[in-house]
């Protein structure tokens, strides 16, 4: 572990995140996600994102906090963009109910912003993995068909319920 080196901790712990050493993949992205700043944002989100990922599966909690929080600082966008990223790490987290009332607040908050899309996917999903019922899931994909026909998440959403 490098401290002046965030590139090369951001290519490392990713490739312990995909060899699944959860452990040794939060001690690099954390290295990175410190070293990389608002000024390497695209560096930033996926060092954040990553660290998410890791700290979920190793079920470190600190780790996953220091995720989140980085989002909110590294983030491109707005505010709506800030929250869908905060939102996604709650779901990758596993904490689906947390985080189909965290979609249904952005989306109440956010219905118009250019992520709605994204947030109404996966919103679907997040009920879905809550309860294990497919109504939520159908429901939220119906309403991201209606209200953004052409984006590439009904796309995804209108080939999943028509197989």
């Amino acid at each position: 572990v490098d401290p002046n080196n965030p590139d090369m901790n951001m290519m490392v712990g990713k490739h312990y995140l995909e060899a699944g050493n959860w452990k040794k993949a939060i001690e690099h992205l954390t290295v990175a996600m410190m070293g990389t700043g608002v000024a390497k944002a695209d560096t930033c989100m996926d060092a954040c994102i990553a660290l998410g990922k890791a700290a979920a599966r190793a079920g470190d909690n600190a780790a996953l906090q220091a995720a989140i929080d980085c989002l909110g600082k590294c983030a491109k966008g707005g505010e709506a963009s800030v929250a869908l990223e905060r939102v996604h790490a709650k779901l990758f987290a596993g904490q689906f109910e947390d985080a189909a009332k965290d979609y249904d607040a952005l989306l109440k908050e956010h219905g118009a912003d250019a992520c709605a899309g994204e947030a109404w996917y996966w919103y679907g999903v997040a009920q879905y993995q809550a309860t294990k019922k497919p109504e939520g899931l159908m429901e939220a994909w119906q309403k991201l068909i209606e209200t953004a026909p052409d984006s590439e998440w009904a796309k995804r959403a209108s080939m999943t319920i028509s197989k």
